[in-house]
């Protein structure tokens, strides 16, 4: 395949295209802030970049695949206060994403990987991904890439918003949409004061455990980004970082790849 992305084939190459695989990556991102010195669009541009690094290094490995258009909005009214924010309802982007796997499976991919950018998304992905498969046999993997690289790397205990890993990946992509000399992220609001103790953005302590809490962003920082103390040192961040956990990762998705193509999808 001279092509891999959906977006830049003709019809007529798409049909050749689909003959040769019955991979599909699907990319899901978001609009909504990544602390004060991120993008709203941090999640897009990872997501994209992602599967298009991914694509080009199939390729050269002679691995077929084919790339969807990166989709752009997920689930983050959480995020809500804060300026730019557009959030999808769950309903909305379950139904969103089937019909993006009804035409999948009409042109006969039979295996989806989830590029997901956007951790809010994961809930939708995974409903979708159990109806898919009972519905038309499909078979999903899912990987998020910040996760991905704590997995591979373990020098990382955490996945923040807008921080240290992301705040590494822009300076690598888009140097010029990160801008590092705004405010370090602070340590967390309490917003119960002392009767229950906020250790990050979901959980409180209780006694010996911790209990979940729903909150809105906003309730906890005015920042538009989360993570523990160790993630919140903007200066940890830098664009050397960023390349390795891209590159690593990507090696690692293709690798993985290479193998999951020659896999049997079980008959329901």
């Amino acid at each position: 395949m001279d092509k891999f992305l959906l977006n830049e084939m003709t019809w007529k190459e798409a049909k050749e295209a689909f003959k040769k695989t019955d991979i599909a990556i699907i990319s899901t991102g978001a609009c909504h802030p990544h602390g004060s010195a991120c993008p709203l669009g941090t999640d897009n541009i990872t997501a994209e970049e992602f599967s298009n690094r991914i694509g080009k290094k199939c390729m050269e490995r002679g691995i077929n695949l084919i790339i969807i258009p990166n989709i752009p909005f997920g689930y983050n009214e959480y995020h809500g206060d804060f300026p730019g924010n557009i959030s999808i309802d769950q309903s909305v982007l379950e139904s969103y994403y089937i019909n993006i796997c009804k035409w999948l499976h009409k042109w006969g991919i039979k295996k989806i990987i989830w590029n997901c950018s956007h951790g809010g998304n994961i809930s939708a992905i995974s409903s979708v991904a159990y109806r898919c498969r009972n519905k038309f046999g499909l078979l999903s993997v899912l990987f998020s890439w910040y996760d991905q690289y704590i997995d591979l790397e373990n020098k990382f205990s955490y996945a923040d918003e807008g921080l240290v890993q992301e705040m590494s990946a822009i300076l690598y992509l888009k140097p010029e949409l990160c801008n590092i000399s705004e405010e370090n992220f602070s340590e967390y609001k309490q917003p119960f004061g002392d009767i229950f103790s906020l250790i990050d953005y979901t959980h409180i302590k209780f006694r010996n455990g911790k209990i979940r809490f729903f909150l809105n962003t906003k309730d906890v920082t005015d920042t538009g980004g989360w993570g523990p103390p160790e993630s919140t040192d903007y200066s940890k961040a830098s664009a050397k970082l960023g390349e390795h956990m891209i590159e690593t990762v990507v090696t690692f998705i293709v690798d993985f790849i290479e193998k999951f193509k020659n896999i049997e999808v079980p008959n329901n």
